[in-house]
């Protein structure tokens, strides 16, 4: 949550804008590593693809998610696929049950997915979907009241979709 936090500081820093700012534990990555290093024998292929380069994580990290999914993860983990999805419903519940006109949620990109996808209703596969399209810098939308919470927008980046900005788009 380092970086979240720094991510509100630095969105402050040069705004006349008064915030109060909240950590909600909810909205913590899960921790990808973690995953990757509990994979036993059975998935020594999944770690070693891992290592190779960023395409190669990608592709191993969808694999891995699964595994997390299906609870098929042999070693230790920080905490289960369930709790995972727990502890990120809890957040956005928090989120829906404050008051304010506009309210700022910064996270990363597995509470995100996670969030999207149990607003829409989605399949818990959607997440490695949703997870895996998320742009750095990116934001969501939502527009909720204390009975409904729907999304507008999705994974978007308005300020670098211009061609010489194109080069500034990551992931992860």
């Amino acid at each position: 949550m380092n970086r979240h936090r720094q991510t509100v500081e630095a969105i402050f820093q040069g705004s006349n804008e008064i915030a109060c700012v909240k950590e909600h534990p909810g909205l913590n990555e899960y921790d990808f590593v973690a995953l990757i290093e509990s994979l036993g024998k059975e998935h020594h292929d999944l770690k070693l693809l891992a290592k190779k380069g960023m395409k190669d994580f990608y592709r191993a990290l969808r694999q891995v998610l699964l595994l997390w999914m299906e609870d098929r993860i042999e070693g230790p983990i920080p905490e289960t696929w369930s709790a995972f999805q727990q502890r990120v419903a809890d957040a956005k519940n928090h989120i829906q049950g404050l008051k304010g006109q506009r309210i700022l949620a910064v996270s990363s990109g597995g509470a995100i997915a996670a969030i999207a996808q149990q607003t829409l209703g989605a399949p818990k596969a959607a997440v490695i979907a949703l997870n895996m399209q998320i742009n750095n810098c990116s934001f969501c939308r939502y527009f909720f009241n204390a009975d409904s919470f729907h999304l507008s927008t999705f994974n978007s980046i308005p300020y670098f979709d211009r061609a010489d900005r194109s080069n500034l788009i990551t992931y992860g």
